[in-house]
Parts: structure tokens; C-alpha cells; sequence
């Protein structure tokens, strides 16, 4: 069957909107395969002042269509729409909480759910109490405004959004469902929370960088570096006693989240003791409520840098002047992909194999192996 023009960049323009390609498919009764041609075809392009050799474009392009066709073979199978529902929203809901990189249209395009029902499914995960319909769906719609726009929203922009959508609620209904689910902007009210949380700064590190085991600080901090035209943000977590990064987090955006999601890897990787002391400078993301509130969930202690004082978190910065110098600027990417296995592998080198002056040329790893080495025999 042929569709005309207008049809196809209608159904591509609703795929940028948000909607799945298999929902399109089983709405608009239009094979996904010729959804998938038409988007390559009419998708929306920003173009940038990028210039390649012919080879360069070559191999680009050979990249751009290996990409799509493994997609392509995969949304095509129909194994990912075989697997239990169950399964598909516990895998959504992993890369949602540890991947920021990741978009929820992305991830629920991915597994083939819809957004409605995967925020259905991590609410109740929350055991939230859902009072009836209509709650339930304003919950949805906040959720879903929130992570539309980056967490950025704070209360009056979603009030407006929701405004704009036709739904009436209330400034204060929408701060308790704020408040229920957990939701909160950085912009929203940060100066007055600056106020109230400058005496509670306190710098526990003091530039002593050098501590007697593993555990008992960590630093952390938040570089971006500039890839494909676009701002690549890391955040790094890293052990003072061995100079290990112990977690780590690519983004595209420098949120919240960003460095919550790293807090959780290093502790997931290394199961820290309570009393664990968390280093890091003034930067928002760092001083908000919400990651305040992790770090106690965990019983550690917060440490800070003084404003303007970038050597008060000499070690970080140190890291991130050696992975550009050693890495990220040895290199040309020519994909977002390309730059973020680029950083796994050196991290990988970084702990495992790098030998540091500091630690008496051994890597991270060799350095924590001695360490334990000492305490097992004694």
C-alpha cells in the first residue's frame, strides 16, 4: 500500500512527539518497518558547522545504518514485545533509576510500553497510596511534565504546563503530590535554600588527602567535555585512600540526578561502613535537599568545599585534568557512543593497570590489594 508524503511526515512528526513506533503501528495500522524507513527519510534534522573528510562521512554513514538496522532487527523480531510485560517495565525501571543518559521516551520506546504504564509501575513500586482515579492521573501527569523537561520544572512552570493542558489543580495539591513523589527542581527556591544551608557547610576534609583505609572519604565532581556538538557531562566518585574511581555517571545533563545515580553505583560497588566521609565543592546538584538526604540514608557525612576554592577538591579536578590529557583529547568521536566506551575503558585502565606516584607506582587496585593483604595477615 502507498501512503502519501503528508501522511508519513505525520506519523514520523508524531514519533518526535514522543510516541512509540510500535504504538504508531498498531494505531495507524502501518507496518513498523516502513515507519522506521520514514523516519530516516523525514525526521527532523539540526544542522551543525561539522566537517568531515570523505572517508570520515563514509564510515559515518556506515555507522548510522549498522545502528539502525540492529534496531531495526530487533524492534522487528518481535522478542522484545514477546517477553512478559513484567519483565519488560523491571528492565525499563533499571535504566530509568541508573542510566541517566537515557530519556524516558527512549527507554519506554526501547521495551515498547507506554509511558502511562511505566509510571504506573514505579509508582506502585514506591507503595504509593493512591486515593482514587483522578489522584492516580495527576500523579502521572506531574511525573511525566517532570521528566519531559529535563527534573528542571519546579511547582509554578508544571502548574503552568498543566494550565496549558486544561487541567485545573491548586499551587498547594501540586506541592503534595510534589512532596509525595519525591520531585524537586533546582531551580525552584534555590536561593532561599542557599541561605539557609550556609552554616551548615563545613568543610571536614581540609585538603587532607591522605587517608589510613579504603572507605572513609570519597570525593566527587562533575566535568563535561564536548562531543558530536553536544556537552557530555561526568561525574566521578572517587576513594581518597587508593585515588579508585568507585563510581562513575555520563549525562547529558549536569541534574540531580546525575550525582545521585553516581553516589548509588559506589555504593552498590563498594558497600561503604556508616560514618563515611562525602567530599565534594557547592555545585547545586551537590547541596540539594534530595542528595542531602541520600547521603544520610547511607549514614555518611557531608563535606564541602569553600566557595571559590577549587583546591579544596584538588584530587577530583586532578582526575579530570589526567583522563582529557591521557584520553578524551587524544581522540576524535565520531559518536556519543564512541566517547562514552572511550571513557569506560579508561577508567577500566585507570584502576586496574595505571600506576600512580602517590601510591608508591602501583594502580588503585594493586594498592587496595596490598591494603587487604595487610589486614588479612594481621
Amino acid at each position: 500500500m502507498s501512503y502519501k508524503k503528508e501522511i508519513k511526515i505525520a506519523l514520523v512528526r508524531e514519533y518526535e512527539q514522543g510516541r512509540s513506533v510500535s504504538e504508531i503501528s498498531k494505531t495507524r495500522g502501518v507496518p513498523q518497518s516502513s515507519i522506521y524507513r520514514w523516519i530516516r527519510e523525514y525526521q527532523t534534522k539540526k544542522t551543525v558547522n561539522v566537517h568531515f573528510t570523505p572517508e570520515e562521512h563514509h564510515k559515518l554513514q556506515l555507522h548510522s545504518t549498522k545502528a539502525d538496522h540492529i534496531l531495526e532487527i530487533v524492534q522487528l523480531s518481535g522478542y522484545i514485545s514477546s517477553l512478559p510485560l513484567k519483565k519488560r517495565l523491571e528492565t525499563a525501571e533499571i535504566f530509568y533509576n541508573k542510566h541517566e543518559e537515557y530519556s524516558v521516551h527512549e527507554i519506554c520506546d526501547a521495551m515498547e510500553i507506554s509511558r502511562g504504564t511505566f509510571y504506573n509501575h514505579i509508582f506502585r513500586r514506591r507503595d504509593t497510596h493512591w486515593r482514587d482515579e483522578k489522584e492516580r492521573q495527576l500523579m502521572l501527569t506531574v511525573q511525566q511534565i517532570f521528566d519531559d523537561n529535563g527534573q528542571r520544572y519546579g511547582a509554578n512552570r508544571i502548574l503552568k504546563t498543566m494550565k496549558a493542558q486544561g487541567i485545573s489543580i491548586n499551587k498547594q495539591r501540586l506541592l503534595n503530590i510534589m512532596h509525595e513523589l519525591g520531585l524537586e527542581a533546582m531551580s525552584e527556591g534555590a536561593k532561599n535554600s542557599y541561605k539557609q544551608k550556609r552554616e551548615q557547610r563545613i568543610n571536614k576534609v581540609k585538603r587532607e588527602f591522605s587517608v589510613d583505609k579504603p572507605n572513609k572519604v570519597w570525593v566527587s565532581d562533575i566535568t563535561y567535555f564536548n562531543c558530536c556538538s553536544k556537552n557530555m557531562y561526568i561525574c566521578v566518585v572517587i576513594d581518597l585512600y587508593s585515588r579508585m574511581v568507585v563510581g562513575y555517571t555520563i549525562s547529558r545533563r549536569a541534574s540531580k540526578q546525575l550525582v545521585s545515580s553516581t553516589l548509588k553505583k559506589a555504593i552498590e560497588n563498594r558497600k561503604p561502613e556508616n560514618g563515611l566521609v562525602f567530599h565534594s565543592d557547592q555545585g547545586g546538584q551537590y547541596i540539594a535537599n534530595s542528595f542531602i538526604n541520600l547521603l544520610k540514608q547511607n549514614g555518611m557525612e557531608q563535606s564541602l568545599s569553600a566557595s571559590g576554592r577549587p583546591y579544596d577538591n584538588a584530587v577530583a579536578e586532578s582526575f579530570f585534568s589526567i583522563i582529557k590529557k591521557e584520553e578524551l583529547y587524544r581522540n576524535q568521536y565520531r559518536s556519543v557512543h564512541d566517547f562514552q566506551e572511550s571513557v569506560k575503558n579508561y577508567i577500566e585502565y585507570y584502576n586496574n593497570t595505571r600506576v600512580h606516584s602517590y601510591l608508591g607506582y602501583f594502580s588503585p587496585v594493586q594498592f587496595e590489594a596490598k591494603y587487604s593483604g595487610k589486614n588479612d595477615n594481621g
